[in-house]
């Protein structure tokens, strides 16, 4: 009809003021409706659709005049304090293992360069890429890093109990815990409004991952995905995406939560009574020889002999070596710290990263785009447990490897995946304000529906 042609010309040249792209299509939606409405209005009281129209566009207002003003309202909106932390923690990084290298750390300034320099530019890359693509492609990306942790698993070497894969960084597999829960974040976005099959398809997804992880083998992975993997949940129940009744949704939880009970004890229950020893003798060392837990103890030794500020005394049980404790770098880089450098450096280095997380997580909790909630928690909960679990081994209660204690420990693969983490978390708190979902809505469609206390099941589709 022409007035509808009037409407779309008076929308199109709003958005051609504002200069963000991604947000035309819901500017435009929403002008859309606004004027409809009041066009609406006008034609209850008796005006002809082409005057409503104009009467319509005309009470909106001026088109330049609006797109300028939302173009204003509507502008990426950087995190300046985010981004400063990562350089300062990056450059910190940076010099602490170019300091250790040759002692302590292998590896050549030029390759620290590189690899610092091909971080950054992957969190780049992701920073000025559209994170709506991410839920967009959800179930792309679920089932190419699926198969991809798959093949890796079965082609890749394990060197002391670790697997790497050897060819690209020869990063541990255990980094796929990093990639996982940002995939699976996206696949729940794409199952919203499935009902019982995307609970149902969300909780196996869940539990093939995991077995990847399990299989790599890294328990520190997969209890980090499956937080992450149960906030995720936990969001979508809270947001009604799969049921609509309270009751219903304890339910789903308590289906979402079986898979980890039955992994988790599978795994406790596959471990050698060495094993098992191992980890109690991390709490109750009285009862257990020393050599059960060797690294907890030396490193309880070297916090013991540390002093505030500056290199402390080396223990008399442990005198002869110049650090009596492995993988500085990756491991131990805190307890390192601490020892030769004093407590109040490590303390400054743990308060940045307290400072980063918790910012992290304030930004991603006032995040209205759904999307962008589940990709911001996702990425933050993954740096928050990396932070923590370092933090926990390197106070001697080593009961999983740490993966790495982000931009400060090893660079290689742990640096270019946080780097990536980082970038897409603040692509999200750059754009998350104008994204737009509308633009891949889902078939409602559904197989199995649970409302107002009634089950049914479609089969005619």
């Amino acid at each position: 009809m022409p007035f509808n042609n009037d409407i779309k010309d008076y929308t199109d040249l709003i958005c051609k003021q504002i200069r963000f792209k991604n947000a035309h299509e819901r500017i435009a939606s929403e002008m859309t409706a606004h004027v409809e409405d009041q066009r609406d209005a006008y034609l209850e009281q008796g005006m002809s659709p082409s005057d409503a129209t104009k009467m319509a566009i005309s009470d909106t207002g001026d088109a330049m005049e609006l797109g300028t003003y939302l173009d204003r309202v509507h502008r990426p909106a950087p995190n300046w304090g985010l981004l400063t932390l990562t350089a300062i923690l990056l450059t910190l990084g940076c010099l602490i293992r170019v300091i250790l290298m040759g002692t302590f750390i292998s590896g050549s300034p030029l390759g620290e360069i590189l690899t610092l320099s091909f971080g950054i530019l992957i969190m780049f890359l992701m920073y000025f890429t559209d994170f709506t693509l991410i839920g967009k492609y959800g179930k792309h990306l679920y089932i190419v890093t699926t198969l991809m942790g798959i093949l890796l698993v079965f082609m890749s070497p394990k060197v002391n109990g670790r697997t790497f894969f050897p060819y690209l960084f020869n990063f541990p597999l255990s980094y796929l815990g990093l990639i996982f829960p940002i995939t699976y974040a996206a696949l729940i976005f794409n199952l919203r409004q499935r009902g019982l099959v995307g609970l149902l398809m969300g909780s196996a997804a869940f539990i093939i991952q995991a077995i990847i992880l399990l299989a790599v083998p890294s328990m520190t992975a997969f209890v980090l995905y499956s937080l992450s993997a149960f906030i995720t949940l936990g969001i979508a129940i809270t947001k009604n995406w799969f049921v609509p009744d309270r009751f219903m949704a304890g339910l789903v939880a308590l289906i979402a939560f079986i898979p980890f009970i039955v992994l988790f004890g599978v795994r406790i229950i596959s471990l050698t009574p060495y094993a098992l020893d191992r980890i109690k003798a991390l709490f109750f060392p009285s009862q257990f020889s020393e050599n059960l837990a060797y690294t907890a103890t030396v490193t309880r030794r070297l916090l013991d002999s540390s002093i505030f500020v500056g290199m402390g005394t080396m223990p008399n049980s442990l005198e002869g070596f110049s650090f009596p404790l492995p993988n500085v770098s990756s491991d131990f880089l805190l307890t390192f710290l601490t020892f030769n450098c004093g407590w109040l450096f490590t303390i400054l280095i743990v308060a940045i990263i307290c400072v980063f997380m918790v910012i992290a997580f304030r930004y991603s909790l006032r995040q209205t785009s759904s999307l962008g909630l589940l990709i911001s928690i996702s990425a933050t909960t993954a740096l928050s447990f990396q932070f923590i679990s370092f933090i926990i081994y390197n106070l001697g209660f080593q009961i999983f490897s740490p993966l790495s204690l982000p931009l400060v420990s090893q660079s290689g693969a742990a640096l270019v995946f946080n780097m990536m983490l980082i970038g897409l978390m603040l692509s999200v708190f750059r754009t998350g304000h104008v994204a737009c979902e509308d633009s891949f809505k889902l078939n409602p469609s559904r197989l199995i529906r649970y409302e107002n206390g009634i089950l049914s099941i479609q089969f005619k589709r």
